[in-house]
């Protein structure tokens, strides 16, 4: 990660920081094993299906030869031909964890890819996030917002140079106005009117 930003640094060096990154953010730690544990269990019992604890919002099952993560809007994501097998540290002794993989496509290649933790569930937060996008474009649209664009979690409108500000609460209003499954998210907006977006 260090090198997507710029930073060059031995093992040895990011080590104290990964640690340090993990001790200070626990939950998210505990996030993941329950990702992995649920997603592993849906792979090793088809027909089951279990849910990501603490609040179990996110659940995993597989149909067929597809690992399936279910969203807390019920969309779902597919993993193809989910496969467990066990990997081994440098030294030889087995890990505590079975390794999860799926099938990806890029371009014409077809490979298989690790479905480590940190994947799954930076795929449901994504995923997560594109729902709440869509939601809020759904409710510009029923408010008669004209949306121009949008760009990740960012939306534009137009309207006219005199009415911009005053129409910023109704597009702040329909940014956050989610449904009852995001309780407990914490979504604000800043909205801000100016002559050209960015």
């Amino acid at each position: 990660m260090g090198v997507n930003y710029g930073l060059l640094m031995s093992k040895e060096e990011g080590k104290p920081i990964v640690h340090a990154w993990r001790a200070a953010n626990q939950a998210t730690v505990k996030y993941w094993y329950a990702t992995d544990d649920a997603a592993a269990a849906a792979v090793m019992y088809p027909g089951r299906e279990f849910h990501v604890p603490p609040l179990g919002l996110v659940s995993y099952f597989c149909e067929g030869d597809c690992l399936c993560a279910r969203l807390p809007t019920g969309r779902i994501l597919r993993y193809w031909q989910p496969r467990l097998r066990q990997e081994y540290w440098a030294d030889g002794k087995p890990k505590n964890r079975l390794s999860l993989s799926g099938l990806t496509v890029k371009g014409k290649a077809v490979f298989r890819r690790s479905l480590y933790h940190t994947i799954l569930v930076e795929n449901q937060v994504q995923a997560i996030g594109a729902d709440l996008l869509a939601t809020a474009l759904e409710n510009a649209d029923s408010n008669g917002l004209p949306v121009v664009l949008h760009v990740h979690d960012s939306v534009a409108g137009e309207a006219d140079e005199d009415k911009a500000e005053s129409t910023l609460p109704l597009l702040e209003h329909c940014m956050t106005d989610m449904p009852a499954w995001t309780k407990g998210l914490p979504i604000n907006v800043d909205a801000d009117a100016s002559a050209r977006f960015g």
